[in-house]
């Protein structure tokens, strides 16, 4: 049955869009994609074991496998943290960063979609802090920067005084 399990590991990886790495123990395979939720792109990392079991996270995945030695319990841990690095580097480069519409070192995005309930396209914004905070929506930018006293920085949001 060995073979039958190799057989589907290749299948997975030239049709799956499963991969390989040395970070990983032997046999597991990794999978990695991005998809949105409300307009905002939430990468999904699943590493899948030998075995055939699925994680979303290290720690779960060495919880589960007390066998592994603690080299490969370190290789696992680097690796979803090496991956997970790379795919918000690469998120964060999808934000528009333009001072016409916010502040030096804030970005922000759109997303569109059609509301069922009101019958017609609706966008909504999302704003990225310099630190890397996402907030959904000008009330709740307004609202951070009067918490944060940042309130000076409001006339630099058209969106939000347009409303």
């Amino acid at each position: 049955s060995d073979v039958y399990i190799q057989i589907l590991r290749k299948e997975l990886i030239t049709h799956g869009g499963w991969s390989e790495s040395q970070l990983l123990p032997k046999d597991w395979l990794f999978k990695q994609y991005t998809h949105k939720i409300a307009g905002v792109p939430k990468s999904v990392l699943t590493a899948l074991s030998s075995k055939g079991k699925t994680y979303r996270s290290w720690k779960k995945a060495i919880q589960e496998h007390p066998h592994l030695s603690e080299f490969e319990s370190e290789c696992i841990k680097k690796f979803f943290s090496s991956i997970r690095r790379q795919v918000i580097t690469q998120v964060k480069e999808e934000w528009i960063s333009d001072t016409r519409y916010v502040p030096n070192g804030w970005k922000y995005r759109s997303y569109s979609f059609f509301s069922k309930l009101r019958k017609r396209k609706e966008t909504t914004h999302y704003y990225m802090t310099p630190e890397g905070k996402v907030i959904q929506g000008e009330r709740l930018v307004k609202s951070y920067l009067l918490e944060t006293g940042q309130s000076a920085l409001l006339a630099q949001f058209p969106l939000i005084l347009a409303r």
